[in-house]
């Protein structure tokens, strides 16, 4: 999950407690949907990019099951950053992968 943290900052959403260089993983894999945006809502998808940080995107189509548990790799606002720790839900509407 990724966030512009200076604006949940500014929201008064969260408060800053320290400095930490790394938090994570730098070497996880990322995924998205490229179904994901668009005008009309589409729930399942088979249109996948994955990628590692740093790293350029590749196209891979459908996920693989492994893939299939990487992160999810769009900014999301801060609110749904909220959702997501309260409820384990972003809010949105995000495309899944076919079973």
């Amino acid at each position: 999950m990724r966030v512009v943290l200076k604006l949940g900052l500014k929201l008064n959403l969260w408060k800053p407690i320290g400095h930490n260089a790394i938090l994570g993983n730098p070497c996880n894999w990322f995924k998205a949907s490229l179904d994901y945006g668009l005008k009309e809502k589409i729930e399942l998808s088979t249109r996948w990019e994955v990628w590692q940080i740093n790293q350029k995107g590749t196209y891979v189509g459908s996920l693989t099951p492994l893939q299939q548990q990487y992160e999810i790799g769009v900014v999301f606002s801060p609110h749904a950053v909220l959702s997501k720790l309260r409820t384990g839900d972003f809010g949105i509407s995000y495309p899944r992968h076919p079973k």
